[in-house]
């Protein structure tokens, strides 16, 4: 069983690898728009993972939680971000600056969970922060701004989705593979979903609205273009 937990864990490893470096290609030599890509990504991702797991246990009353809406806009924002970043930075400098979740967790954890860090802890702080600003550093002034409010949210929003999914009563009582991919295909599939028709509104605004009010809208003057969903 030990054994079977290490082989999952370094296939896991590699697959993360493989996902932000596709993620960077796409954002860089595909030139796609982050959310709308995310969005589908998600969208027919869970679409599969509904299908894998049939009828059953943890479906449709997944629905009916907060903790399912709160972590699908949680999963969503992050990889939203995290590509966002990638058009900025490489897939390692954003692997290294996304450490930033270890000092999330232990604020998130102190306040909401009672869970008083150890001296250790605060030893590996200092080592992480000083990791996290040597990085910090070596990113060119004119973008260093806005790669860390980027990697802020990459953060921020993974801590929340990691929180988030220890309290989920349906992700909890998920025990087969069958019932975690129900349960994950409809987290992703409503929160996708939710997004999509968000950024189809204001795709709508942006196409529609005069100029003038577009400006003191910035929300809807970035928001995708109906060109950009139908990537050529």
């Amino acid at each position: 069983m030990m054994l079977q937990g290490i082989v999952l864990s370094f296939i896991t490893t590699a697959l993360f690898a493989l996902f932000e470096v596709f993620f960077r290609y796409s954002a860089v030599q595909f030139n796609v728009q982050p959310i709308v890509f995310i969005c589908l990504s998600f969208f027919v991702a869970a679409t599969i993972l509904i299908i894998i797991a049939g009828p059953g246990k943890g479906g449709i009353k997944t629905l009916q939680l907060p903790h399912t809406w709160a972590f699908g806009i949680a999963e969503i924002l992050m990889n939203i971000s995290v590509m966002f970043a990638l058009v900025h930075v490489t897939a390692t400098e954003m692997n290294f600056m996304a450490r930033a979740t270890i000092i999330f967790s232990l604020i998130i954890s102190w306040i909401f969970f009672h869970r008083t860090p150890s001296r250790y802890d605060f030893i590996g702080l200092i080592f992480v922060v000083g990791g996290l600003f040597y990085i910090v550093q070596e990113i060119p002034s004119d973008i260093r701004a806005i790669v860390i409010f980027i990697m802020f949210w990459v953060s921020l929003t993974s801590t929340l989705r990691s929180f988030i999914a220890e309290i989920h009563p349906e992700s909890i009582e998920a025990h087969t593979v069958k019932e975690r991919c129900r349960v994950t295909g409809y987290v992703l599939i409503v929160s996708s979903f939710f997004f999509l028709i968000l950024a189809l509104s204001l795709s709508y605004l942006n196409a529609t609205l005069p100029l003038d009010q577009q400006a003191s809208l910035p929300f809807i003057s970035n928001a995708p273009t109906y060109a950009e969903f139908m990537h050529e």
